[in-house]
């Protein structure tokens, strides 16, 4: 017997008294967005559970393929890779100003965009795994895959793996446009990061350990050393880690801050995030002690120097460089 749920049963019950309903009248009457809507009668359709239906709003009118490129740009989970793309922005800039290196625009657009389908890649694969328990989150249900909006859940699991081709296509390309070995660090830290967030945070880690966001949040920090990599190898072991530490700080005090939040939800499907298990008071005290870390590590740089014994930020100043920013006193 066909799987429904209470939207489903909602939509055919209003089908039932008036079986030629339009889509938006109908998403009106449910209080539920007219895609959402129209994608489920859709299923039912196929599932033959709606046998007689006037659909008087065609795909063109309803725009359909405008609604589907919107829900697969939030299937990506756009506002995390902005601030990875950012991420791998900021480290790429850093070293060019360090060793006065030029960034060609072919070098830019493959790393910009090869960290972003590398990240909404990674969002998208995880979104697919974890449909099961964000079916039952209340933060959660409304997601692309868990709402139906993108049915079978299969073609996110594609598009996905799409998105994961074209990031190490992309990143591996950089050697073409720098060097051979900045190509394959590049590329060596795509699949890095891909893996780690896909199968060993998603899959291994998160439901069976609190350390899940620990050991998954060291593909936080390939972008950075995928931005800094696409210029140079030069202290790419030393500046260029200290800013993907950076990153990797920063990610488990964000998702544990989160979690702190909305700990019920998590309890509820038995994902053992740190802060969902131990008590308010442990887990206020866990962020504060990672806040404190970030913060001092971030000093660290300012102790760094080159071979020639300069300060490595001696000569940065991503906001007052005259540079970028004029030369003018007024």
């Amino acid at each position: 017997m066909a799987k429904v749920d209470d939207l489903d049963l909602k939509i055919l019950s209003e089908l039932s008294n008036d079986a030629s309903i339009s889509v938006p009248k109908l998403s009106e009457k449910i209080n539920i967005n007219s895609s959402v809507v129209y994608s489920r009668i859709k299923r039912l359709l196929k599932q033959k559970l709606i046998h007689r239906y006037t659909i008087d709003v065609n795909d063109k009118e309803l725009g359909t393929t405008k609604i589907k490129i919107k829900t697969y740009y939030e299937l990506t989970k756009p506002k995390i890779w902005y601030l990875l793309v950012f991420t791998a922005f900021g480290t790429a800039i850093t070293a060019s100003n360090i060793y006065n290196i030029e960034i060609s625009i072919a070098t830019w657009a493959l790393m910009l965009f090869g960290v972003a389908a590398g990240s909404a890649s990674a969002n998208t694969l995880t979104n697919y795994h974890d449909r099961d328990i964000d079916e039952v989150m209340e933060r959660t249900k409304g997601r692309p895959i868990p709402s139906k909006r993108i049915f079978p859940a299969e073609k996110a699991r594609d598009f996905g793996l799409v998105l994961a081709a074209i990031s190490i296509a992309c990143a591996f390309g950089i050697a073409f446009t720098t060097s051979f070995w900045n190509g394959v660090w590049c590329g060596i830290f795509m699949v890095f990061g891909l893996a780690d967030n896909i199968l060993i945070y998603s899959h291994a880690l998160k439901r069976k350990s609190q350390l899940n966001i620990i050991l998954g949040g060291f593909s936080g920090g390939a972008p950075a050393m995928i931005g800094y990599a696409a210029v140079t190898l030069t202290g790419l072991w030393d500046f260029g880690l200290i800013m993907a530490g950076l990153v990797f700080i920063w990610i488990p005090m964000h998702i544990w801050a989160l979690t702190l939040h909305f700990r019920d939800d998590y309890q509820k499907v038995k994902v053992p995030m740190l802060t969902a298990v131990l008590s308010e008071k442990t887990s206020a005290r866990v962020i504060a002690a990672t806040t404190v870390m970030m913060v001092v590590f971030s000093v660290v740089p300012f102790f760094l120097t080159t071979d020639t014994g300069e300060p490595v930020m001696g000569d940065i100043y991503l906001l007052f460089d005259n540079r970028y920013w004029g030369t003018g006193n007024g």
